[in-house]
């Protein structure tokens, strides 16, 4: 049986975005209202033009009231799909929504991170997809399992 892998991505790095829309660092003689730099980018010496910011507030805007997605195509994805959320703007029910409609999924929810994860802490997410990739998937019973681990756990 040949593998696949579904990998979905709903939301928008912006990071990435940073990257597209990442302009040359300002020399020195141009003035510095020309541009809104930002952490991590200002670091790097990128800057965001004005309209930079207006598609990052759009964007981050939109992750208020995405994802649109209908619920039964989701079911139609039959890989193995991890789904990941951290705790900031994105509205829990989407996140349990999406996990609940894709028949062969698993979640991971990152405490006390946001959105920004794979860039604030790359360690524990790169180690959360990796676990994913590297170990087969297992569709669960979810009574029938729990039951089964109650009852190694009565014996032990």
């Amino acid at each position: 049986m040949k593998k696949s892998l579904a990998v979905v991505l709903f939301s928008v790095s912006l990071p990435g975005l940073a990257d597209a829309q990442a302009k040359p660092p300002a020399s020195t003689t141009a003035p510095a209202t020309a541009a809104v730099k930002y952490g991590a980018n200002a670091a790097a010496g990128r800057t965001f033009t004005h309209d930079g910011v207006k598609l990052s507030i759009k964007v981050t805007g939109m992750m208020l009231v995405e994802p649109h997605i209908d619920v039964k195509a989701l079911e139609t994805i039959t890989a193995p799909t991890l789904v990941l959320a951290a705790e900031d703007v994105i509205r829990d029910e989407h996140t349990i929504d999406i996990f609940h409609h894709l028949p062969n999924s698993q979640m991971a929810i990152f405490p006390n991170a946001t959105h920004m994860i794979p860039y604030d802490d790359p360690a524990t997410f790169n180690a959360t997809v990796e676990r994913f990739l590297r170990t087969p998937f297992v569709k669960r019973e979810r009574i029938k399992d729990t039951m089964t681990s109650l009852e190694k756990m009565k014996a032990s």
